[in-house]
């Protein structure tokens, strides 16, 4: 089976072991798709979070703040969602990363339900072979599991990394 993965939705929260069509799995990859694009627009709109020079983690209270001059203006939960690497064309899941810490890996093994909503074991497999487009796939699909307010993508040398955001407040107005 050929699959294309493009976009994402919030109303489908199907549990089921059964593979979806490929028509099903593209519907669901659209809605997650726009679902995304929307968080966004709102991210943006309401915290302006491209406009930040620096952000830093803070890996026990699992917080990132966005920061301006060492000043920290936003703040946000996040979960960890995957590395993406343009170089390599390679996915690692935040899950499979050693990297990442245990309580945040733990956090992150929720996407590994996507492979029994889907049907598609592409969610159990730390690493796998990925173009720009599927990056964005599975973090819209991820974003629209972990019901997240929206992502943040870092970079660092070739990589990306994608985490979803939750409970984004303002710490101090600009």
């Amino acid at each position: 089976m050929s699959v294309m993965y493009y976009g994402c939705v919030r109303s489908i929260t199907v549990m089921t072991t059964t593979t979806m069509t490929d028509a099903e799995l593209q519907e669901f990859i659209n809605r997650c798709y726009a679902e995304l694009e929307s968080k966004q627009s709102l991210l943006v709109e309401n915290f302006a979070l491209n406009n930040f020079s620096t952000f830093g983690y803070d890996d026990p209270h699992e917080k990132i703040q966005f920061k301006n001059g060492g000043i920290v203006y936003v703040e946000a939960k996040f979960t960890p969602i995957g590395t993406f690497s343009p170089v390599s064309e390679t996915w690692m899941w935040a899950w499979g990363n050693d990297e990442v810490s245990e309580q945040l890996k733990r956090k992150s093994e929720k996407l590994k339900e996507l492979a029994s909503i889907t049907g598609f074991p592409i969610f159990e497999k730390a690493i796998l072979r990925a173009d720009d487009d599927m990056a964005w796939e599975l973090v819209a699909m991820s974003c629209h599991h972990l019901e997240s307010d929206g992502i943040y993508r870092a970079k660092s040398d070739n990589t990306l990394l994608f985490m979803a955001l939750n409970d984004v407040k303002t710490i101090k107005s600009s």
